[in-house]
């Protein structure tokens, strides 16, 4: 296989080239998932000040997924879920931060978050005709 690094530095060797590309790797998988899994990547900002928070917001919201996976979950359990359900996975390890998001996602509809409270006489804001997706994340 051949790969093509690119650099501004004319300075630099092949081989630092592709020294800083290995340190830079460990966390473009971390920006794609924020830019996919967030939606900071489809944001339609025009304003300065929105687009200085968006990404930085996405990303924090992602840590906070993240943390409360590790905290909430269990994902030893989740994984041999998951290879239950998708006899396909045998080889997956760990859970994916799609499976974390699922996971608080079906949280989040399992408390059924809303402004009314349990004495208002008033139909849940999220009910199960409104949910869009049950699918797991692969």
């Amino acid at each position: 296989m051949t790969w093509a690094l690119f650099t501004l530095d004319t300075e630099a060797g092949p081989e630092t080239i592709a020294e800083r590309y290995s340190w830079r790797w460990a966390i473009e998988p971390s920006n794609a998932t924020g830019k996919q899994l967030t939606g900071a990547g489809d944001a339609c900002n025009r304003t300065e000040k929105a687009v200085e928070r968006t990404v930085p917001f996405a990303f924090l919201t992602q840590s906070l997924m993240i943390i409360w996976y590790a905290i909430s979950c269990d994902p030893a359990a989740a994984i041999v879920g998951r290879r239950s359900r998708c006899p396909w996975y045998r080889t997956k390890a760990t859970p994916a931060p799609a499976d974390m998001h699922a996971a608080l996602r079906d949280d989040l509809l399992a408390a059924r978050i809303n402004s009314i409270s349990p004495s208002q006489n008033h139909p849940a804001q999220i009910t199960d005709g409104t949910l869009t997706s049950k699918a797991e994340a692969a």
